[in-house]
Formats: C-alpha cells, sequence, structure tokens
C-alpha cells in the first residue's frame, strides 16, 4: 500500500517450510520494486516438491506399521519415546528437521529431570524411525545420526547399589520369615541367587532346571511370552542354597496340589496377579 511520496507499506503472508503454521512479515519499502521483490520472496511457493508431511503424522504413521512385529514390552516402550519426540518435534516438517532440533530435544530433556540412559533411549528410537524416512526419500540423511548418545550416569561409587556379603547373608535369612507367602518369598531368594529379572521368574520351569544348572531363556511381560530383554539365553549354575529353594518349590506345589501343577511353572499366579 502507497503511503505517501518514496514510501510503501508491505505485509505478506505465508506457511513456514520447517512447521508449516502461517507466518507474517511487514516492511516498509522506498520503491515499488523494493516492495514488489520483498512480496514476491515471501510469498515464493516451491513448485514440484512432494507431499509433505509433519514428523508427528511420521511417527504415528511408522508406529501403525512396525506395530505387528514389536514385542508387547517393547512396544509400550516405542510408544513412550515416540510420544516425547512427537511432543517435542512434532509440528516440524520431517523434511525440515535438522541435527539443531534434535540437539534442542536432547538438552530440554536434561534439562526437565530425564536421566541420560533415558533420553539416550529415545534418541536411538528416533534414529530407528528416522531410518525409514531416508528410505522413504523424505529426507537425504539421518539428522538424529547427527547427535551422540549421553554417557551413562555412574553407579553411586564401585560398589553401587549391589549388597555387601553381610546384608546379603542378612536378606537371605530374613526372607523365609518376614510373613511372606513361602512361594513369594522362594521367588525373591531365586532373584537374589541369580539375578533374574521379574519376568525372567515368572517364565521359569522347572524343565529349564537340569544338569546343575538353571537355562534362562524366555521372559513375560503382562501374561504373554516373549524372549529375554537382550534375546540372550544364559546359564546360572544352582549351588547347594539355591538347590534347596527349588526342591522346597517343586514340594509345595506338589503336596498342595496346586492347580497349575500341570504347567510346569517354578512361580505360578493366578492371571490377576500374572
Amino acid at each position: 500500500r502507497k503511503d505517501g511520496p518514496d514510501r510503501f507499506l508491505v505485509r505478506v503472508d505465508w506457511n513456514d517450510d520447517r512447521t508449516g503454521r502461517k507466518r507474517s512479515a511487514q516492511k516498509v519499502c522506498t520503491t515499488m520494486k523494493e516492495a514488489v521483490e520483498f512480496r514476491e520472496n515471501r510469498g515464493q511457493v516451491e513448485m514440484g516438491r512432494r507431499e509433505r508431511i509433519l514428523f508427528s503424522a511420521f511417527l504415528e504413521q511408522w508406529a501403525s506399521i512396525n506395530k505387528g512385529r514389536l514385542q508387547p514390552s517393547t512396544k509400550v516402550r516405542y510408544v513412550d519415546c515416540l510420544a516425547h519426540a512427537s511432543t517435542s518435534l512434532g509440528h516440524i516438517y520431517v523434511d525440515a528437521l535438522v541435527p539443531s532440533d534434535f540437539r534442542q530435544w536432547v538438552a530440554s530433556s536434561l534439562g526437565e529431570g530425564y536421566a541420560p540412559a533415558t533420553v539416550s533411549g529415545w534418541l536411538r528410537v528416533a534414529r530407528l524411525v528416522l531410518d525409514d524416512a531416508v528410505a522413504d526419500g523424505l529426507l537425504p540423511g539421518n539428522q538424529a545420526k547427527a547427535i551422540k548418545g549421553l554417557a551413562p550416569g555412574r553407579t553411586q561409587g564401585k560398589r553401587g547399589n549391589s549388597l555387601t556379603p553381610d546384608e546379603f547373608r542378612r536378606f537371605l535369612a530374613h526372607v523365609p520369615t518376614c510373613g511372606l507367602s513361602p512361594d513369594i518369598a522362594r521367588m525373591l531368594l531365586v532373584a537374589a541367587w541369580t539375578g533374574c529379572r521379574k519376568g525372567e521368574l515368572l517364565a521359569l520351569h522347572f524343565e529349564d532346571y537340569k544338569d546343575g544348572e538353571l537355562r534362562i531363556e524366555r521372559s513375560v511381560w503382562r501374561r504373554n511370552l516373549k524372549p529375554t530383554k537382550t534375546d540372550d539365553p544364559r546359564r546360572v549354575v544352582v549351588v547347594e542354597p539355591l538347590a534347596q529353594v527349588l526342591n522346597e518349590q517343586r514340594r509345595w506345589l506338589l503336596e498342595s496340589q496346586h492347580p497349575a501343577l500341570s504347567t510346569g511353572l517354578m512361580f505360578p499366579a493366578r492371571p490377576k496377579q500374572a
């Protein structure tokens, strides 16, 4: 709009290439040519470009496509990671993502108090998702891979949170007499002697105990059988105190004629508790 001699007021509205949000700019120009150039440069539409997709929409699409191949527990973890990525970066188009976006996401997540190991896990999932975006031609390269993973925090001293020999002995002596049901007490003792995760304990069968070893080959999550967390079966030597606990558990199941005796599970649970 001409606003006097050698004075032109120009306002331009356009959609931001990175976010798709409406933007505005105003300028006072001294010539008509300058005013037209300002308007044209801001309002220029890039032609021949493929349809763009917001990162949030791509994350939803990726999750829908890949949910069938993920273990149930992994699926829950990925959904949490993708939700955090979408909250921080979902408003940006996939093809407009740059490494600094991920640096900012990592920095802000750490600033909110999330542990480095947690944020590194989110970043690994984001890299996995963007590999598919690159394969689809939406990105020339994986922008999240330009960010280094965070080093996990150190343990609290050389011992970390492990028990001292005296604490371990007191634990073994106290658990059977602390008022828990006998099978739960024995399950805790097996955890102490083997280092099994909770899901691995619930998935143990008596057939896994043979030749003086306990074979930890599977886990369970919300009643769904799955591989161990690292998908790497391992063997644990059964020392005499542990052998006694396993034999007592087997005897208790037989003498009580436990309803789940036929399953062969060491520590069967009712569906509600499982």
